[in-house]
């Protein structure tokens, strides 16, 4: 705890120095990394290399967040809905309640169609695991390369939108 509280009060300056923007781009990246690795202990698998799988798993989160905001950046800008006018006979915008109901949907799960296809990607690794008998290194790649599919997927699916 004293160490954390030392480092804290060493690199509060220099920290913060960094643009808001990277740092939460970094943290996600982290969180993201150790997120899967923790995902994939709690359903069972072993990862190869034990815990320094985390590092590849953040490099590999790193490598891919960077391609697909230069995708997004490519992408031309597009027409926010705050700055778009009701005209008649288009429908008024959600209720107070609906937009409450839908932000708290999405702090859960921002993204349907990427939850949809997390949960069936990880029930069908369950059963190749459990039915085939795939062994532990087989379905933490097989698991891993879907995630990364899928959050790819879901990426250029929602700049694209």
């Amino acid at each position: 705890m004293l160490l954390v509280i030392g480092l804290g009060l060493v690199l509060h300056r220099p920290l913060s120095k960094v643009p808001e923007n990277q740092l939460k781009f970094g943290v996600g990246v982290m969180l993201a990394g150790f997120g899967t690795f923790w995902v994939g202990e709690g359903i069972g698998l072993k990862w190869p290399g034990a815990d320094a799988v985390i590092l590849a798993l953040i490099a590999s989160f790193l490598v891919i967040a960077v391609v697909l905001v230069r995708v997004c950046r490519s992408r031309p800008a597009t027409e926010t809905q705050s700055s778009r006018t009701i005209k008649p006979g288009q429908l008024a915008p959600p209720s107070a309640l609906a937009g409450v109901a839908s932000e708290l949907f999405g702090l859960f799960v921002d993204d349907g169609w990427l939850a949809a296809g997390l949960l069936i990607w990880v029930a069908a690794g369950w059963c190749f695991t459990a039915m085939i008998g795939l062994n532990h290194l087989m379905s933490s790649v097989l698991f891993a390369f879907g995630l990364f599919i899928l959050l790819g997927v879901s990426s250029v699916r929602r700049a694209r939108a």
